[in-house]
Formats: C-alpha cells, structure tokens, sequence
C-alpha cells in the first residue's frame, strides 16, 4: 500500500509527498530504498534552492540602486 501511494504520488508530480510515503517504510524495504530516497531528497533541496534564488533573483531585478 506505501509503494501503491508513493507511485501515485510521483505520477502526481508530488516527489515530497513520495518521499513522506517511503520514509515510513519498515526496516528491510526502508533500507532497499535508501539509495533513491538520499537522490530524491537532494532533489527537493536543490528544487528548493533555485525557487529561493529565483525569488532573489526576482527580487533584485526589481531594486533600484
């Protein structure tokens, strides 16, 4: 039932919401997906990353001097 949600998640668009699923995942399949959750969170941090620069970015564009 997870996987079923997760992969309805990610065909969502949702890879946060995937993520949430798969962290509650017991001991032997926590460990299986381990490796792809590390790369999904980095994901979301680099997603979240360029959303903050792009804000500044914005931001900045609309400062005078």
């Amino acid at each position: 039932a997870i996987l079923a949600r997760a992969e309805a998640d990610l065909n969502g668009g949702d890879l946060a919401a995937a993520i949430g699923e798969l962290d509650s995942l017991g001991q032997g399949s926590a460990q299986a997906a381990a490796p792809w959750l590390a790369q999904a969170k980095a994901r979301v941090a680099a997603d979240k990353a360029v959303s903050e620069l792009t804000a500044h970015a914005i931001a900045l564009a609309g400062a005078r001097p």
